[in-house]
């Protein structure tokens, strides 16, 4: 009479491991593409409530306030207008940060509808001023800004300066 055995052989869980490798090696190339898609929504949704936040800080503050970048990085800075000449004693909102999931800011994308971006003070070299929101909420010009990933469609945010009304849509393939 045969006994039962308990357990698994060696060779039985060695075949189980090679067919979950397996797996995940073809699955990682679906997987991708939504991770980088959920990336360049993350960078834009954080860009749309800073500029929100921008807006609303101009309003309450009763000074201008421009968003920078540096081209090519996911670098951007937040600082008032008139920063070099501040006298006051209080201390101005200024803000730096970078993009999540290496996103960066698309060359050539930063620019406003009449034209490239122009280059700011911004706090230091290489910073280009994207939009400035003055003290009634407002901005002189409609931007449009995209986010680009490697491998991936950029991402466009557009803001149009007099409501400061902010959308998002998929950029031309590359």
């Amino acid at each position: 009479m045969r006994s039962r055995r308990s357990g698994y052989t060696l060779f039985e869980l060695g075949l189980v491991m090679a067919v979950l490798v397996i797996i995940g090696a073809v699955s990682i190339p679906a997987i991708k593409p939504m991770l980088t898609s959920n990336h360049l929504q993350a960078a834009s949704d954080m860009v749309r409530s800073r500029w929100t936040e921008m807006r609303t800080r101009a309003v309450a503050d009763g000074r201008s306030y421009r968003f920078s970048i540096v081209e090519n990085t996911g670098k951007f800075r937040i600082a008032p207008e008139d920063e070099d000449q501040d006298n006051s004693d209080a201390r101005p909102w200024i803000v730096e940060g970078t993009l999540p999931g290496n996103v960066t800011f698309a060359t050539a994308h930063a620019t406003s509808a009449g034209g490239s971006g122009s280059q700011g003070s911004g706090g230091g070299s290489g910073w280009s001023r994207v939009v400035t929101f003055l003290a009634n909420g407002t901005s002189h010009e409609d931007v449009q800004i995209a986010f680009g990933q490697t491998g991936s469609r950029p991402l466009v945010l557009r803001l149009r300066g007099t409501t400061g009304a902010i959308s998002a849509e998929e950029g031309p393939k590359s």
